[in-house]
């Protein structure tokens, strides 16, 4: 008869069909505890700011091109770990920084241009650091002392 399977092949399908159904079973979990795995080291990653911590390394070693850039690390490393870290920007890079905001030399900057150097710094969440309206002055020693701060918290 056309259409039916010898017993033996019929046996054959059905282990076949079995072994998909559980490897596609496995394949499922394997994914599943990937996604978990990657879910786990991505919270961890977040949770001690080592995405953070590498990218201000890396800022460090091209900033000041050391011979050797291992042992380089490793001295900031050290100095993270004690908070006694060299700063990224020096006393004039903050003058700098604010004579640039200041191209007029008013002697100010406004709440909303602060905002943007500290966010063109690298400093996330600055509507809820510097609040106020753009009747909110800042002059270069209120700039400075408030860019220090944080820029040694993003630290």
């Amino acid at each position: 008869m056309e259409g039916t399977l010898a017993p033996e092949t019929e046996q054959a399908a059905l282990k076949i069909q079995s072994a998909y159904r559980g490897f596609q079973a496995r394949k499922d979990v394997s994914e599943l505890k990937y996604l978990e795995r990657r879910k786990i080291a991505t919270d961890y990653m977040a949770k001690h700011e080592i995405a953070d911590t590498f990218q201000v390394l890396l800022m460090k070693v091209i900033f000041a091109r050391p011979s050797d850039p291992r042992e380089f690390l490793i001295q900031e490393l050290k100095k993270m770990s004690s908070k006694s870290s060299s700063p990224l920007i020096e006393e004039q890079d903050l003058d700098t920084i604010f004579s640039m905001i200041d191209n007029t030399s008013r002697g100010f900057i406004t709440a909303d241009q602060f905002r943007n150097a500290l966010r063109n710094l690298g400093v996330e969440n600055t509507d809820r650091i510097i609040k106020g309206d753009e009747s909110v002055r800042f002059d270069v020693a209120n700039f400075k002392r408030l860019a220090r701060k944080y820029l040694i918290d993003k630290m």
